[in-house]
């Protein structure tokens, strides 16, 4: 219903979203995962008006949506309290407002975000920098990928960082980026003052 008057009000005609449960028992088996949801420029607003009301939501993809500053940002603004995974990868079209947004997100105390995907979102060392404080205190994230990215040795300081304080990052992915030995070697110092890490990943780099 949100959607449906949030598209009247901006002037669209509404389309086909994941925001559907054809079960007649919404209470009894509620809408837990929107996958897929490719969001035009004009239904952002929209959708993130849909998605609010989810309040039983755990699960949101919107990898390869062609996402940019302006729909994205509407959207984790509204992101129900309940979500756990969260899956923006491959979109490249952002600048460090988005990054802001997410470090908002993920430092919310009333947020329990646990799997947070940025693979391939044109993510560079000033961007991970934005989200270092974040990601050191997150006591409620377990899997962070960060892969195909342009994160350089630069960034591999902050890496170490959240590799040496975080307590519950479990799966950290760094694969295809622009890592050198320099950068390497951080990250295996920090490596061995961390017990909770369970699964790395840092090859092609």
């Amino acid at each position: 219903v949100e959607f449906i008057n949030a598209t009247d009000k901006r002037k669209v005609l509404p389309k086909t979203t994941g925001l559907v449960n054809k079960n007649p028992s919404v209470e009894k088996y509620p809408l837990e995962s929107v996958k897929s949801a490719f969001v035009g420029k004009d239904y952002a607003v929209p959708f993130s008006e849909g998605i609010q009301v989810i309040n039983k939501l755990k699960d949101l993809d919107l990898s390869s949506s062609d996402l940019s500053n302006g729909m994205l940002i509407p959207i984790l603004e509204k992101l129900p309290n309940s979500l756990e995974n969260l899956d923006i990868s491959s979109n490249r079209n952002f600048s460090s407002a988005v990054y802001q947004t997410l470090a908002s997100l993920i430092s919310d105390k009333e947020r329990n975000i646990k799997s947070l995907c940025l693979d391939n979102t044109n993510m560079n060392d000033q961007n991970l920098e934005i989200l270092q404080e974040a990601l050191v205190y997150a006591r409620n994230l377990e899997t962070l990928d960060i892969s195909r990215n342009e994160i350089t040795d630069s960034g591999a300081i902050i890496l170490g960082d959240i590799i040496l304080t975080n307590i519950s990052l479990k799966t950290l992915l760094i694969h295809w980026n622009r890592l050198m030995y320099k950068g390497g070697k951080i990250i295996a110092n920090s490596l061995q003052g961390n017990t909770v890490l369970e699964t790395f990943d840092i090859s092609f780099n």
